[in-house]
């Protein structure tokens, strides 16, 4: 029968810890050969209290969403990134294979709720918002009409400037006619008395 020392298991927990697996009393008891679960159980916990690690470690079988789902919640609250890393530390157990997926439901479900949060306008905000728009719309028809009354005062004041310009340019035709018709009669007399003169 293999004797289980404190030495042994303790090698084997760091053995299973480099290759990120949580020394589990059965692992141990592979590693070694055999040994009573219950002087394992003994040095295990020695060797986790050895490491700052008694009580902390949760059973594997703890390692679930919920779990992994706290403790990403403790890290952030905490000021600190929820990796992988700092989960199992968190918790004390559990494997990179076993945590990862399950860190990666918990960030697609803080993202999706994250997500919806802001989408989610508080009705405070929507009131308050409606209100503003309201306002605005008020303001810009305001505005609006005192252009469009503005526009419309400068097209009657262009409209009068037309009329008077129309007014001028139509005296100033009819006057160049009746000058031209004087000139031409002038012009038609000079031409008669020419002809009267060259006959004579």
């Amino acid at each position: 029968m293999v004797y289980a020392t404190y030495e042994a298991v303790a090698e084997a927990a760091t053995t299973l810890l480099s290759q990120d697996k949580e020394p589990t009393l059965n692992d141990i008891r592979d590693v070694l050969g055999g040994g009573s679960l219950n002087t394992i159980a003994k040095h295990l916990r020695t060797f986790r209290e050895g490491r700052g690690e008694a009580e902390a470690r949760l059973p594997p079988t703890f390692v679930n969403e919920f779990s992994v789902a706290a403790a990403a919640e403790n890290l952030l609250l905490g000021g600190k990134k929820p990796t992988i890393e700092a989960v199992r530390k968190e918790l004390g157990t559990g494997s990179k294979r076993t945590i990862s997926p399950l860190l990666e439901k918990w960030h697609a479900r803080t993202n999706r709720a994250a997500k919806r949060a802001a989408l989610e306008v508080p009705k405070e905000l929507r009131e308050s918002s409606t209100q503003l728009i309201g306002r605005l719309w008020c303001l810009a028809l305001e505005h609006v009409r005192d252009r469009d009354e503005a526009t419309r005062r400068s097209l009657g004041y262009a409209e009068r400037d037309l009329k008077e310009a129309r007014r001028a340019h139509n005296k100033f035709v009819k006057d160049t006619e009746r000058e031209i018709g004087l000139r031409d009669a002038y012009i038609a007399d000079l031409e008669k008395r020419l002809e009267m003169k060259e006959k004579t």
